[in-house]
This record gives structure tokens, C-alpha cells and sequence, in this order.
């Protein structure tokens, strides 16, 4: 593993069970807080993408940093523009950025999910996903780490948009 991975890796996972107060109104850890409301975030919107940023920024990737949008399809799609900072892959390695899209009915919707990968095996993917909890839901209450399918291709769900590797 590079250096770049080691310090996507470690920065996410010293996150690892920051938890919001239900309803994405706010943080119990107040420096937590401070942290995500300098990535802009605001009481009320989900902080999926948001974490991501602050693993980016935390991890010394500032110039990387300002792709970020709070929407996590937006943010795939800003990355997949801006080839000088960031890659995009279908394959998955450690330290990468995972996105996903929501679908209903089998029809895209502009809402999705981002997180960092720390760990893959047997066809799974291991991400640390802000606005999330162990059971993978989107809506969660909690920095936490997820096991996901990056195969699956759910009619009504989460399904994978590709990989995002930073560019040091």
C-alpha cells in the first residue's frame, strides 16, 4: 500500500464513531462539528460528501478538497472534470473514494452515497461512510465502517457510480 492510501485510510478511520444527533442536526462531539461546518456543511443536509471532504482536507489534500460538493454524484462528476487532480476507476484499491447512486424503480435519482475504502475481499468492499451506521444505511447517525457489494444492482437503492483516486 502507498503512502496516499495509508493516509486516506488512517485519517478516515480516526473518525470511525463520530455520531450526529438524529435528523442531521448536529454532532456530539462539538469539535466534530466544527470540523464538518468548515466543509460547509449546515444543520438539516446530509454529510456523507461533506466527511469525505474533511478525510480529503484532513489527510493534506486541500487543493483536492475544493471538487467537493455536498452532493456525492455531483462530487463523482466534478472528479471525473478535474483529471489532473483526481482518476477515476472502476476497479477499487484502498485509500480510493467509493461512490454510489440511488435509484428508485430502477431510475436515477440525483441523491447517492460517498466513502473511503479501507479494506476489499471476496468481492466486498470495507468504507468508512459518514451519514451512515454497520448496516449501511444512507441516513445514519454515525461515522462508521460499512461492508458493501460493489456488484450489486439494486432496482431501488444504492449502486456503484466507480472509484475516485486522488492524484498526489
Amino acid at each position: 500500500m502507498d503512502n496516499l492510501s495509508k493516509l486516506m485510510l488512517t485519517t478516515a478511520l480516526d473518525f470511525v464513531t463520530q455520531r450526529e444527533i438524529p435528523g442531521n442536526q448536529g454532532f456530539e462531539d462539538s469539535k466534530f462539528q466544527e470540523l464538518i461546518e468548515m466543509q460547509g456543511w449546515r444543520k438539516g443536509q446530509a454529510w456523507c460528501a461533506y466527511f469525505a471532504e474533511l478525510v480529503v482536507r484532513t489527510a493534506g489534500f486541500e487543493k483536492h478538497a475544493n471538487i467537493f460538493s455536498s452532493s456525492a454524484v455531483e462530487t463523482f462528476k466534478n472528479c471525473q472534470a478535474n483529471s489532473d487532480l483526481f482518476k477515476i476507476y472502476k476497479i477499487p484499491s484502498i485509500g480510493d473514494i467509493a461512490v454510489w447512486q440511488r435509484y428508485e424503480s430502477n431510475k436515477q435519482t440525483w441523491m447517492g452515497h460517498i466513502g473511503i475504502i479501507v479494506g476489499m475481499g471476496k468481492g466486498m468492499i470495507v468504507c468508512v461512510e459518514g451519514n451512515s451506521n454497520a448496516e449501511g444505511g444512507r441516513e445514519g447517525l454515525e461515522v462508521a465502517i460499512v461492508v458493501r457489494d460493489p456488484a450489486a444492482i439494486p432496482t431501488t437503492g444504492l449502486r456503484l457510480l466507480g472509484f475516485i483516486r486522488v492524484i498526489p
